[in-house]
């Protein structure tokens, strides 16, 4: 069997990252993918190490892991900057993408009514 290359272990670790973080949350991959607005396959293929995903793709499945983007990097060792959402705002963001975009106006409006 040929070795790995380092762009190849890479993407394993990362994709043994994700897995491991969506298990922790107690979530399926149709669940990653659907909280992520990814296809179900692209993301499994992501957690098998078999697809390069872009930063805003990884910034999805960070948000709806409720992580830091950093999160997804720890184990594998790479050196990424912080998401900017942390805690429930990670899971706010998460919600704001999932309201269709003509409520979003109302539900702006209920969140500065809410913060007076």
């Amino acid at each position: 069997m040929a070795r790995k290359t380092p762009d190849q272990q890479l993407l394993a670790a990362l994709g043994a990252r994700l897995s491991a973080l969506r298990h922790a949350r107690g979530l399926t991959q149709a669940d990653g993918a659907e909280a992520a607005d990814l296809d179900p396959q692209s993301y499994q293929r992501a957690e098998r190490g078999r697809i390069s995903l872009s930063i805003p793709r990884l910034r999805r499945i960070a948000t709806a892991l409720g992580v830091p983007m950093a999160d997804l990097f720890v184990e594998v060792g790479a050196d990424v900057p912080d998401s900017p959402w942390v805690g429930d705002e990670a899971g706010v963001a998460a919600a704001w993408r999932r309201i269709p975009e003509e409520r979003r106006e109302l539900a702006l409006r209920l969140l500065r009514e809410m913060s007076r």
